[in-house]
């Protein structure tokens, strides 16, 4: 590959995604870092957009609590509760299916049938996605840090403590104190790029980027070109209900 580009956390936000992507160089191949989902508005539209244009994706952990969501629809088991609970999301994504799949200023019922259809697609993510590069470490995008956990995988697959670290670990705090320590090899020799934990701005080291810049918050969304290292930022426009 020449270059790819890995979109941070989306977050339901349609209309700061679409005006980030068109910043970016056309053609070239582009990934998202999960968590396409929840607090934004229009959390159903963002997954649809990721369908229609065939992106590549990772899990992210609010991906699982709608795959975990099922029950909701299905009657057979209760949803997890903290989906709908402590700002998670989950109420704003739900609600998004109620809206007409073309105009969402009209209410048209419950889109059951387009809901099971996007949790089967969300089911198909993957951990995590690599990339190989000639003369540069190879790219693993994923939801958290998967660094520490990379050199172990190549014996074993990760185990269920580790998969969760690698969907839910919060590893920096917003002065970078903790993520210049993991910033480091590992012995692996790859470039691990992943989001969850929203900084102010994106955290660009040797081995590791975070690239999640609050668009969940109103802040902004931002894409890094590896491996240039070019990064694309765009301000959230999504602020009118």
């Amino acid at each position: 590959m020449e270059n790819i580009i890995i979109i941070g956390d989306v977050h339901g936000q349609i209309n700061t995604l679409k005006a980030l992507i068109e910043q970016l160089p056309k053609g070239t191949k582009i990934v998202f870092v999960g968590d396409l989902i929840d607090r934004g508005i229009n959390s159903k539209e963002v997954i649809q957009f990721i369908i229609d244009n065939n992106y590549d994706c990772v899990l992210g952990n609010h991906e699982q609590f709608m795959i975990d969501s099922i029950g909701k629809i299905t009657g057979n088991i209760a949803p997890k509760d903290i989906w709908f609970k402590a700002c998670n999301g989950g109420e704003e994504t739900f609600a998004s299916y109620y809206f007409d799949r073309k105009d969402r200023r009209y209410p048209s019922g419950f889109d059951t049938e387009l809901y099971l259809e996007h949790i089967d697609f969300l089911k198909t993510l993957p951990l995590f996605k690599e990339y190989k590069f000639k003369g540069f470490d190879n790219l693993v995008v994923s939801h958290s840090i998967i660094q520490p956990f990379w050199k172990k995988r190549e014996v074993q697959e990760f185990t269920y403590t580790e998969r969760t670290s690698i969907l839910w670990n919060r590893i920096v705090t917003n002065e970078n104190t903790f993520i210049k320590g993991l910033d480091k090899d590992y012995g692996t020799n790859i470039y691990n790029v992943f989001g969850h934990t929203y900084l102010f701005e994106p955290f660009i080291g040797e081995h590791v980027a975070d690239i999640d810049c609050g668009a969940a918050y109103y802040k902004k969304l931002v894409a890094l070109e590896y491996p240039s290292m070019r990064v694309f930022e765009q301000e959230n426009i999504d602020l009118s209900f």
